[in-house]
């Protein structure tokens, strides 16, 4: 009897510890089970963050709850991914708008400068800034290339117009035998058109 007992005894606790562990085991099974259906609710209401305003900072936020248990889950990944992405693009855009905007007023200013030249009445280096604008790799929104590029046209046209009008006073003049007024006006026409050789 006494050696039965014994192993009756042992058999029972082998019994009462396979039966606790079972208990264990179910508890266990049951809270993964419960943390799953609550990281799988917690993604999903993630998910609905997408948006193209969404920031890592948010979405991580939104993630705490399953980092806290599983940093490493596919779908806490995944999300992650997706929002540092997403805002990524947004500040690579952003970036890239006030670059353009940057640009846009350097193109602006090159032909701000051309036409205060213009004003001030010099006119080939007026023509030299027009230049630059037309040959400058600045996006031009505003068709600032097109518009140095008839500004050039009409100060060269006046430049040739003031030069043959200062050539035929000349010649007059000469017919006229005032010499002197010839020459002064023919030093008036090499200022405004040093490159005529008539």
């Amino acid at each position: 009897g006494y050696r039965d007992s014994e192993k009756i005894e042992i058999e029972s606790d082998q019994a009462n510890m396979t039966l606790v562990q079972k208990q264990k085991d179910e508890e266990a099974q049951r809270a993964r089970e419960e943390r799953d259906a609550l990281n799988k609710k917690i993604m999903a209401d993630c998910e609905k963050l997408l948006n193209p305003k969404i920031t890592a900072a948010e979405m991580s936020q939104c993630l705490a709850p399953v980092t806290a248990i599983d940093p490493n889950l596919p779908d806490h990944i995944r999300l992650m991914a997706e929002a540092e992405k997403i805002q990524a693009d947004r500040e690579r855009k952003e970036q890239e708008e006030k670059d353009c905007e940057t640009k846009v007023k350097e193109m602006q200013a090159l032909f701000d400068t051309a036409e205060k030249t213009q004003a001030q009445g010099y006119a080939f280096k007026a023509i030299k800034q027009y230049k630059t604008v037309t040959e400058t790799d600045l996006p031009d929104p505003k068709k600032l290339k097109a518009k140095a590029k008839k500004r050039i046209e009409f100060i060269e046209s006046k430049i040739r117009e003031k030069s043959e009008t200062s050539i035929s006073m000349a010649d007059t003049f000469v017919k006229e035998g005032k010499l002197k007024d010839a020459i002064i006006t023919l030093r008036e026409a090499v200022v405004y058109d040093p490159d005529n050789t008539d």
